[in-house]
């Protein structure tokens, strides 16, 4: 028999700026929602709330120099490809690539430098990595509106990457990818047999008279790759593939497009979400569960604090080490603690990045980590440790 539906839904506080028109955080717990409410499978149900918790401003400096080199179809001579790690790098350079495509370059290369690039560079792929779906749907998005004379366009992008999840797994993928990528270029521009030819390996499906080069030739040199990035993030892409052994090394040039600050009113309106709740749940008896999903370290320790895993100092209070080690009652000589009654905060992380800053600077061990940076696996992760703390009920 399936166990029986919850009495209310569980609040599921998402701190992070709601998604404009659409977002599917929302839309699928609210599915969930609606389908298990008549459903005979699982008893849970969610009601998702959103607090956003930073602002961002664009780099605009950095991103004048990138529009320069858009615009002058210079980027591809410089990179090979881009990596991405966050949506809102993801915008800002789509906001460029509208600007560059709506404005005609006034640029054109210099007589006595020649465009000696502009072949192999056309028919070369420029490789996209993306770090999760919603960071790949948001780029081809990108690729598939930017129309057919953008700068972006004529780049020959294409997204890779997309299963990885977060930047330790991105990073490997890139090593072996780019890698590959590489070797089949200088095969087939190198190595390859003369005409009449054909070359039965690498990409070379399409123009089997391409022009032959010198092994030195500088067209044949493994590029930089492009990180676009926030003031705020973890070095372990850079870091990873820079320190690979020759000839995997990858140079990878950070460019800082956009800064991140918590809100002034974070801390407001997490505490009024706080106190609707409590108001919501004063006149009934059973447990209030509630989660919480925190989306980046900036703003989490205010976040603990509001939930009473940190104290006043900034340090781990004895709630957050013991908040799931109660019996559901237990009797201590004349005085009974209601397991029931108390209100338990599920702590969530959307990835291993935020995870392991709750763990190692705020001394807090989340509950749940979502294996992958997606509605499913948030919804995946919070299910299965309600199963596994046996709240299904």
């Amino acid at each position: 028999m399936p166990p029986p539906a919850m009495k209310r839904p569980i609040p599921i506080l998402l701190l992070k700026t709601r998604s404009i028109p659409h977002d599917t955080y929302e839309e699928h717990f609210q599915i969930i929602s609606a389908t298990n409410a008549g459903a005979g499978g699982s008893s849970y149900s969610f009601a998702p709330q959103f607090i956003p918790v930073l602002e961002h401003t664009r780099n605009e400096a950095s991103l004048s120099e990138l529009g320069a080199l858009l615009r002058s179809r210079r980027l591809k001579q410089r990179y090979g490809g881009m990596i991405f790690t966050s949506q809102r790098a993801v915008e800002a350079w789509a906001d460029l690539v509208k600007h560059v495509s709506d404005r005609p370059s006034s640029i054109s290369p210099s007589p006595t430098e020649p465009d000696a690039f502009a072949d192999i560079d056309s028919l070369t792929p420029f490789a996209l990595y993306s770090v999760g779906p919603a960071t790949s749907r948001a780029l081809q998005h990108l690729v598939s509106s930017a129309g057919a004379a953008s700068p972006f366009t004529l780049l020959n992008p294409s997204i890779h990457g997309t299963q990885t999840g977060n930047g330790a797994n991105l990073a490997s993928f890139i090593l072996q990818h780019y890698n590959y990528l590489h070797g089949c270029h200088w095969f087939e521009y190198f190595e390859a047999p003369r005409l009449p030819f054909i070359p039965l390996l690498g990409m070379s499906s399409q123009n089997y008279g391409r022009k032959r080069l010198e092994r030195d030739d500088p067209r044949l040199a493994k590029k930089s790759l492009l990180f676009l990035v926030g003031e705020v993030r973890r070095d372990i892409i850079p870091k990873t593939l820079s320190n690979a052994e020759d000839p995997d090394r990858i140079v990878v040039d950070e460019v800082e497009v956009y800064r991140t600050e918590v809100m002034k009113s974070f801390e407001a309106d997490l505490q009024a979400a706080c106190n609707k709740l409590d108001t919501e749940v004063q006149s009934e008896s059973s447990e209030d569960l509630r989660a919480v999903v925190v989306f980046s370290p900036q703003g989490s320790d205010a976040t603990l604090r509001r939930i009473g895993y940190l104290d006043s100092d900034g340090k781990p209070t004895a709630n957050s080490s013991t908040r799931w080690h109660q019996q559901r009652t237990e009797t201590k000589s004349s005085e009974q603690v209601d397991y029931q009654t108390k209100t338990k905060w599920i702590l969530v992380t959307i990835g291993p990045t935020t995870r392991d800053y709750l763990k190692d600077k705020l001394g807090v061990e989340p509950d749940v980590c979502a294996e992958q940076p997606s509605p499913e696996g948030l919804k995946k992760g919070i299910e299965d440790f309600l199963t596994r703390i046996g709240r299904n009920d």
